[in-house]
């Protein structure tokens, strides 16, 4: 009896792609600085290494490195994770830049730099840009053309990031669990503050043995459409984890 074979399908890595089109062609220094800063977001983030899944004639596609070698399924859901997170922070980022009229600020926050230099090509090339990511349900993706990525990038100007010294005091919430309070602390946090606000709150979520909420906080705070103070939760878990905290 000869028995059939049956071939397994592998499991499509995750790629981050960027895309420019209609454009004059773009400068290799500017991708590859491209590159570099998504390299650093995302290794500020998730302490993860990306690394380039293939280059073409305007495009770009990036990948965790851990996919790209193969992890094992615990390992490659973090990395899907991560680059999915990456994904809606630009997304979130960019679109928070659309609508924000006359002024809108950029810092040093992870991702930022990213979201600048991809503007940055975008509006030197004359064209239009793109960047995308696959999910099981849907797709991430963002559209700008060079207009708007040149006004997008002149309203966006460096802040200073103000440090929250005081968490609030957590003795209620230690008592009711009440997790829509734990979400409420982090809605006034700004773009601005994440990356010194969003230690801070946690710090005092977990010293008030709340820490086991923090997932939900972070799923909420997507359904809200805060999805970079809910990246920067899942990344400040993700340390902590790896800490052995």
């Amino acid at each position: 009896m000869v028995s059939k074979s049956t071939s397994v399908r592998a499991r499509p890595q995750p790629s981050l792609v960027f895309r420019f089109t209609k454009g004059r062609p773009i400068d290799a220094g500017e991708l590859g600085k491209l590159f570099v800063c998504l390299a650093r977001d995302y290794r500020r983030l998730t302490k993860r290494q990306l690394v380039v899944a293939q280059v073409e004639a305007g495009s770009l596609a990036v990948t965790d490195a851990g996919v790209a070698r193969g992890a094992p399924v615990a390992r490659a859901t973090e990395a899907v994770d991560g680059m999915i997170g990456l994904a809606r922070a630009l997304h979130g980022m960019l679109e928070q830049g659309r609508r924000a009229g006359a002024k809108s600020e950029m810092n040093n926050s992870p991702g930022h730099a990213s979201l600048a230099q991809f503007l940055k090509v975008v509006g030197k090339s004359g064209g239009e840009g793109q960047f995308e990511i696959a999910m099981r349900r849907g797709k991430i993706k963002a559209r700008v053309t060079s207009g708007e990525a040149i006004e997008v990038g002149r309203r966006a100007k460096p802040s200073k990031q103000r440090k929250i010294e005081n968490p609030p005091d957590l003795p209620m919430l230690v008592q009711s669990g009440e997790r829509s309070v734990l979400v409420n602390q982090f809605g006034p946090v700004t773009e601005s503050e994440v990356e010194g606000a969003i230690p801070a709150l946690t710090t005092a979520i977990r010293r008030a043995r709340l820490g086991f909420c923090l997932d939900i906080v972070a799923n909420e705070l997507d359904v809200r459409g805060f999805h970079r103070i809910a990246w920067a939760i899942r990344a400040d878990i993700r340390r902590n984890r790896q800490d052995g905290r």
